[in-house]
C-alpha cells in the first residue's frame, strides 16, 4: 500500500498502482517495491520546491525528493525523508495509474557497511586498521574498539580508510568495528567485528659489570616490559644468573614473554668479569634501637623469617629516591632489614656516593652480593659517613673516615656518632644504636610520626614504616618504643 498527503491529509491508496520510473533504470511500485536493495514502504506529500512535469498529463505537475529508504528484510524499517509533491488538488489524476518521470534515486548514497577491516603493524600499544572504501558519498567513518573482555567502546573518527590505535594494552585480544557517515546525514551500520592481539613488551635492563665470585642474581627485578616471562642464555638457572656459574666473559640473555600472537623477547648483553681484590670499600657497624635484644645482643631477624623482608631495597622513593635497583637474590637468613650508606665531601656534605646494603643481626652490614665490605666508586680518600633507616633517625661519623677500610667503622660507639650519645639510644652497657621512631621520615621524631604509627596501628605479617621494632605488626609495642625518642633531632648534615 502506498500513502500518500495533501495538505497535511492522508488518502489511502490501496488499488491504485502507482509506478513511476527513475531515470536510473529501476524501478518502484506497490507490491514487492524494491530499489537497490531497499524497500519503498510509503510515501508523503508536502508543499511545493521545483516541480517538474507528469508524463502524459502536461498539465499537472509534481515533485518527489528523495531522501532514505532503509535496507530490505528489516521489519523494523521506516522511510526518513521521502517527500512527493503534486501542483494542485487534482492530483487523483497521478493516483489512477500516470506514470511520472522521477528524479534520479540517489545512487551516491550509501548505507553499506565498511568491508575487509584488517588490524597490521601491531605492537604491545598500538595497531593501524584499514578497511575498504564505502564510496566517495562517505564523509567519514567511526571505528569503535575495546579489548574482548572488556564491555565498553572507546570510538575514533576517520575521513580516510585507515587509523592507527595507541595506547593499547599489551598481549591483549581487541576487538574492532567500523561503520560510515554519509553526506546526507545517512548514518551505516557497524561492519564485521575484526580482531587482533597486541603484542607483549619483553623489556629489561642488563645489570652493571658482574664479578665471577658475587652471588646469584634475580634477573626479574631487571624487567621493565611484562612479567611472567622466561630467560635463556647461559648462566641462567630458572629466573636467576649465577655468575660463578660461568668463565669471565660477555654473555647474551634473552627474556621472553607471552605467546602466539602477543610473544616478543629481549636480548641483552651481560658482562661477568674475574673477581678482582675489592676497590674502595667501607665497612660498617651499626645498630638499630628499635630491633635491638639486649638479652642476646644481636636484632630481630623476623621479617627475614616471616618473608616480610623484601629482596628489592625500599630507599627508591622519597625522600631518599635512591633509584638503583639494588636487590638480592637470596636474603641472608641473618638479614635484619636495609639500610641507606652515604658518602660525603668532608667540607661541604655534598653528596658523593651511595648504596642501599643489607644489616645483619649482629650489626655489620653486607652488600648485595653477600661481601662484608661495601664497594664505591670513589677515589681512595676520606669521607663523612651517613647512615640511614626507613624508620630511625639517621647518624653522621663524628670524624672523617678514611676509605678504604681496614676495620668496619663502628657506629655503637658514641664518639664516633655525631652529636655523641645525644644522637643515639643507649641499648647496652657501651653500645649505641639509631634511635627509633622517625617513621615520617624527616629527621625529627614528633607528633606526625605517632600521627603515622596510628594510621598503620593494627597492621599485621607485612612490612610497615610503623614497625619499630621490625617484628612485622604494627602495635602499641612500637609507639612505647617512640614515645621515648619524641622531640630528638637529628643533626644537619643528615636532615633532607
Amino acid at each position: 500500500m502506498v500513502d500518500l498527503s495533501f495538505d497535511h491529509t492522508v488518502i489511502s491508496t490501496a488499488n491504485v498502482s502507482v509506478n513511476p520510473t527513475f531515470n536510473n533504470g529501476s524501478t518502484y511500485s506497490t507490491s514487492s517495491a524494491s530499489i537497490e536493495g531497499r524497500t519503498l514502504i510509503s510515501c508523503y506529500l508536502n508543499p511545493p520546491v521545483a516541480p517538474f512535469q507528469i508524463t502524459n498529463n502536461p498539465i499537472q505537475l509534481a515533485r518527489v525528493c528523495y531522501g532514505i529508504i532503509n535496507p530490505a528484510g528489516n521489519p523494523n524499517f521506516s522511510i526518513l525523508n521521502i517527500e512527493t509533491y503534486v501542483a494542485d488538488e487534482a492530483f487523483n489524476t497521478l493516483l489512477t495509474g500516470s506514470t511520472a518521470t522521477q528524479p534520479a534515486f540517489p545512487t551516491n548514497l550509501s548505507t553499506n557497511n565498511p568491508t575487509n577491516i584488517n588490524a597490521n603493524s601491531t605492537t604491545h600499544q598500538s595497531a593501524n586498521l584499514t578497511w575498504a572504501s564505502t564510496g566517495n558519498s562517505t564523509t567519514q567513518y567511526e571505528l569503535r574498539y575495546k579489548p574482548v573482555a572488556a564491555f565498553d567502546w572507546d570510538t575514533l573518527l576517520a575521513t580516510n580508510t585507515s587509523l592507527v590505535l595507541e595506547g593499547l594494552l599489551s598481549c591483549t585480544q581487541y576487538e574492532a568495528q567500523v561503520r560510515a557517515f554519509c553526506a546526507n546525514g545517512e548514518i551505516g551500520n557497524y561492519g564485521a567485528i575484526t580482531t587482533f592481539t597486541t603484542t607483549a613488551l619483553a623489556a629489561w635492563t642488563a645489570p652493571p659489570i658482574l664479578q665471577n665470585c658475587t652471588a646469584p642474581i634475580d634477573l626479574n627485578t631487571w624487567i621493565t616490559g611484562d612479567s611472567g616471562g622466561t630467560w635463556s642464555g647461559e648462566g641462567v638457572t630458572g629466573n636467576w644468573f649465577v655468575p660463578n656459574s660461568v668463565s669471565p666473559n660477555t654473555y647474551s640473555l634473552t627474556y621472553t614473554v607471552g605467546t602466539g600472537a602477543c610473544a616478543a623477547s629481549q636480548t641483552q648483553a651481560l658482562t661477568v668479569n674475574t673477581c678482582t681484590p675489592a676497590g674502595i670499600v667501607g665497612q660498617f657497624r651499626v645498630w638499630l634501637g628499635g630491633a635491638y635484644n639486649s638479652t642476646t645482643n644481636t636484632m630481630s631477624t623476623q621479617l627475614r623469617g616471616n618473608n616480610w623482608l623484601p629482596h628489592k631495597q625500599p630507599y627508591h622513593i622519597a625522600p631518599w629516591n635512591y633509584a638503583t635497583p639494588d636487590s638480592v637474590g637470596i636474603l641472608p637468613s641473618n638479614a635484619v632489614d636495609w639500610i641507606l650508606i652515604e658518602l660525603r665531601q668532608v667540607a661541604t656534605n655534598e653528596l658523593v656516593s651511595r648504596q642501599a646494603a643489607l644489616l645483619l643481626n649482629d650489626g655489620t652490614v653486607r652488600d648485595k652480593w653477600g661481601n662484608a665490605g661495601i664497594y664505591f666508586d670513589v677515589p681512595a680518600i676520606s669521607y663523612r659517613i651517613i647512615v640511614r633507616h626507613r624508620n630511625h633517625l639517621a647518624i653522621a661519623s663524628a670524624n672523617p673516615v678514611a676509605l678504604p677500610t681496614a676495620v668496619p667503622y663502628d657506629f655503637s660507639i658514641a664518639n664516633n656518632i655525631e652529636g655523641g650519645s645525644s644522637q643515639a639510644v643507649l641499648l647496652n652497657t657501651g653500645i649505641y644504636g639509631m634511635s627509633n621512631g622517625d617513621i615520617d621520615p624527616n629527621g625529627v621524631i614528633q607528633v606526625n610520626d605517632a600521627r603515622e604509627w596510628q594510621s598503620q596501628n593494627a597492621s599485621n605479617s607485612g612490612y610497615y614504616s610503623s614497625d619499630l621494632d621490625l617484628s612485622g605488626t604494627v602495635n602499641i609495642a612500637d609507639f612505647n618504643l617512640l614515645q621515648p625518642n619524641l622531640s630528638r633531632i637529628a643533626p644537619s648534615v643528615v636532615r633532607y
